[in-house]
């Protein structure tokens, strides 16, 4: 039997021994981890966040969620393992940009080296979506595109 979480968006660590998750009251969204495993079916839960947000992600190469607040900014938490706990440190700010996802739910990953977020982003800031320019780039046969410029050896 899995274990039943009360919470929207969820992502498993890179492990997959810990879910992170957005769960809220009132409207107002936290992050937050626990354990997943057969054993264990509640309790274990750490808040991740400090200031409200949504739509955790994990970082492949490091041990960081990252989340989005409400006002646009990509936020990132580290953390360490000890003693089978998830103790997280503190939240900072990972770009000063803020941005405005034009999508809602994972409008955003992580590239592999973990050093560049991809993100479908809104151009306009107008409230009014119909002035909201949406621009997307789809590169097509990927793979033949990175053979004809990468050296086989």
């Amino acid at each position: 039997m899995q274990p039943t979480l009360a919470g929207v968006e969820p992502a498993f660590s890179p492990d997959g021994r810990w879910i992170a998750y957005s769960t809220g009251n009132g409207g107002v969204y936290h992050i937050f981890v626990t354990p997943y495993s057969e054993t264990s079916r509640s309790g274990g839960q750490t808040q991740i966040s400090t200031v409200p947000g949504r739509t955790p992600l994990w970082s492949r190469v490091a041990k960081e969620i990252f989340y989005m607040t409400e006002d646009g900014h990509v936020m990132v938490v580290p953390y360490t393992i000890r003693n089978g706990s998830l103790e997280p440190g503190k939240p900072r700010v990972w770009s000063s940009t803020p941005v405005t996802p034009a999508l809602v739910y994972w409008a955003y990953d992580l590239a592999p080296d973990g050093k560049r977020i991809i993100m479908f982003s809104a151009s306009g800031t107008s409230a009014d979506s119909e002035n909201a320019n949406l621009h997307l780039t789809f590169l097509v046969n990927f793979f033949d595109y990175s053979k004809a410029r990468v050296p086989v050896r």
